[in-house]
């Protein structure tokens, strides 16, 4: 018998991940804060919101998930989007499917190269995997077609996005990817790119 007892810290672990009508809320609210920004602390503060609606963990309770259940967590923005993406589909919301996909395209190419281990602690995100990025890309081939080719998805100092542009970056970032697309979403994806 001791004279102290031992205490046990509270679990961390990363909550079940299912999307309703408020995480699609919250991710249409999100996602143009982090498409228009203009600066470094923009993206990061977006990013940050995001990974924070979608439940991440902080670095200690990452590690500590990491250490107790063998998942930290660190993927679950990436899977929250993903689910925001398929559900936003099958609602029919293909601008909400585009402002994933757009979210996706600005990460790889303008996050993804330039961010450091400190960066994705800061941001709660690490860079999605190849599963995601197919399973997103996958998405915006098939629901970026409905739109109006002409809907500006983003306007940005630095450029228009539109629901044509976006598709066309998609494709050309699909293609990457090779064998983890369906056969039918690769020659979409080729078509698309031409």
């Amino acid at each position: 018998m001791g004279l102290f007892r031992k205490k046990t810290p509270p679990q961390a672990v990363p909550r079940p991940l299912t999307v309703d009508d408020e995480d699609l809320a919250n991710a249409a609210h999100l996602l143009p804060r982090f498409l228009v920004a203009m600066d470094d602390r923009g993206v990061r503060m977006g990013a940050l919101a995001i990974a924070e609606a979608a439940g991440a963990l902080s670095l200690q309770e990452a590690t500590l998930a990491q250490m107790r259940t063998g998942d930290s967590g660190v993927d679950r923005p990436w899977k929250w989007l993903t689910a925001v993406g398929r559900e936003a589909h099958r609602q029919g919301n293909g601008e909400l499917v585009a402002q994933v996909a757009l979210f996706t395209l600005l990460w790889v190419m303008n996050v993804q190269p330039k961010a450091g281990f400190a960066d994705h602690m800061d941001m709660k995100m690490d860079d999605p995997s190849s599963e995601v990025l197919a399973d997103i890309y996958s998405l915006a081939l098939e629901a970026l077609p409905r739109l109006d080719p002409d809907i500006v998805m983003v306007n940005h100092p630095e450029g228009v996005m539109t629901a044509e542009t976006t598709l066309v970056a998609c494709a050309q970032q699909a293609l990457s990817l090779g064998q983890l697309l369906e056969p039918g979403v690769l020659e979409s994806a080729r078509s698309y790119a031409a």
